[in-house]
């Protein structure tokens, strides 16, 4: 029903599984820039972790032991820097939720599932992060780290280069689509809809009776501040109601034509510029069909 359901009015809206693509695809992106930068943190001074290597090696650990010591240190930090997220997620929720403008639960809001794979995720961006600096530190030869500076091989310089062309690259990459996101919601929320919705108050008054929603209008409008007033069966962006009739040329072809019931004001109410025809009005007896 969320993601893939196409028939009309269905239980709940749904939504485009390609943004969710693409929001994996952020965040994979991100992940991956974060492990590239431990990488570069881990070798940019190598000098100190040399001597330890150095130490580790005299004291009889074998590469295998030197890489797990590696891969256990950058899962460490990994499962550091979750507990740190998701404490800032707890607490910078609300703020994003006003940001956006969306509707999230604080409550909840990592189930038991998530918890499994959010673990995953971080046990595999650790061990992708610390691959490289367990491999490079690894390899070094303890007799000739001892015997003065070691000099980093010019396939370790240029792996390291590509890993910070790719970090940028990447870093570069999420800020343009950034801005460019932004560009768009700010176009969207400036252009032209149609009508003028600044001003207006809805106040929803579904089971009143049609006499009782003409008083209360009359009401309304004997108040200073109120302009006009108007009545709809469904707001404007709302999912309206639906009207089905079979196509003239083709009896098996359904047609289904969205309905709002509206009254003579709405339009003025709403500021809507019209842009053939004319509007209905109550005066006229012809209209009546119509409103």
């Amino acid at each position: 029903i969320y993601l893939h359901s196409k028939l009309s009015h269905e239980q709940k809206k749904g939504a485009n599984p390609t943004y969710i693509f693409i929001l994996m695809g952020i965040a994979f992106f991100i992940l991956l820039v974060t492990a590239i930068n431990f990488m570069n943190l881990t070798t940019a001074k190598p000098s100190r972790r040399f001597k330890e290597v150095a130490a580790r090696r005299y004291f009889g650990a074998s590469r295998l032991d030197l890489v797990y010591q590696f891969l256990t240190e950058s899962i460490a930090y990994s499962f550091i820097a979750l507990t740190m997220a998701l404490v800032l997620v707890e607490l910078l929720l609300p703020l994003f939720i006003r940001l956006f403008n969306i509707e999230m639960a604080l409550q909840g809001f990592v189930k038991r599932p998530d918890l499994l794979w959010i673990l995953i995720i971080t046990l595999i961006t650790g061990a992708i992060a610390g691959s490289y600096p367990a491999l490079f530190f690894s390899g070094q030869n303890a007799v000739a780290i001892t015997k003065g500076p070691v000099r980093v091989k010019k396939a370790g310089l240029f792996i390291r280069g590509i890993l910070v062309m790719l970090q940028t690259g990447m870093a570069m990459t999420l800020i343009t689509l950034t801005i460019a996101m932004y560009g768009q919601i700010h176009h969207l929320k400036k252009l032209p809809h149609g009508c003028d919705h600044s001003g207006v108050i809805v106040i929803e008054r579904g089971t009143l009776q049609p006499s009782e929603m003409d008083k209360m209008k009359l009401k309304l409008r004997e108040l200073p501040q109120v302009i006009n007033t108007g009545e709809a069966y469904t707001l404007p962006g709302e999912e309206p109601n639906a009207f089905s009739f079979r196509s003239p040329q083709d009896s098996s072809i359904v047609v289904i034509l969205d309905v709002n019931y509206v009254d003579a004001g709405f339009f003025h109410t709403m500021g809507v510029n019209l842009i053939s025809g004319r509007l209905f009005t109550d005066a006229d007896t012809t209209d009546r069909s119509l409103i």
